[in-house]
């Protein structure tokens, strides 16, 4: 069975040519003197430039990449850690542009009665309690925990920031809306599932933003 092997080559000197100092070798079959290079084997490249791969893909839409185009997403893997999970939310959620009003459709939201799921929600909305003045919950009122409900409602209160309860099931997918309503994620599985199951976090393109906020106006639910 084939198998790729990846190689990684740091420079030990200050000034170093690839081109002049690699390729030409390469390229005319002759040896190359790696003295000059730390050498190591990369085993998994995905793995190895996650950070990468995160700080590109947050700049483009997931979609795009089906174009050979750049991309904008990032997998939530079985286990992840609590911190681990309100990084890569509060990543996306920068790159959307948080501002004075967010939209948060999910409708298995607050079914959970696991408190420190309840925290998981306050950590990742903290980072931005100093812009917010309201935050719209979007879910079933049937798979409301009350105590969920209310925990968040105080923390709300406390930060002095507008809170509506809408209750709706019209929406399957979980989207997050901000940036006057321009700009949105949509994540793979309500924010309690995170770290049971894999699943996938987005940027949505401009045009589904509109779409959602449309349906949401067109049922006066803002």
């Amino acid at each position: 069975m084939d198998q790729n092997i990846y190689w990684q080559l740091k420079p030990l000197k200050d000034e170093f040519n690839f081109a002049e100092e690699i390729v030409v070798d390469l390229a005319n079959d002759r040896l190359v003197d790696l003295s000059d290079f730390e050498v190591s084997q990369i085993h998994d490249p995905v793995i190895h430039f996650r950070e990468q791969f995160i700080e590109y893909i947050l700049e483009y839409g997931f979609s795009t990449l089906i174009n050979l185009k750049q991309v904008n997403e990032d997998i939530v893997k079985r286990g992840e850690s609590k911190n681990a999970i309100v990084n890569i939310f509060q990543r996306f959620l920068d790159s959307v542009g948080i501002n004075e009003e967010l939209i948060i459709i999910d409708s298995y939201l607050f079914a959970t009665s696991n408190k420190s799921e309840w925290e998981l929600l306050e950590d990742i909305l903290s980072r931005y309690f100093t812009k917010l003045d309201e935050i719209i919950f979007i879910s079933k009122k049937s798979s409301r925990n009350k105590r969920f409900y209310n925990y968040i409602k105080g923390i709300c209160e406390r930060e002095k920031i507008k809170v509506q309860f809408i209750n709706t099931s019209i929406f399957h997918d979980r989207f997050w809306i901000s940036n006057n309503r321009s700009e949105g994620i949509i994540s793979g599985t309500s924010l309690n599932g995170l770290g049971k199951r894999i699943a996938l976090v987005d940027k949505i393109k401009n045009d589904d933003v509109r779409e959602i906020v449309k349906e949401l106006t067109d049922n006066n639910f803002i």
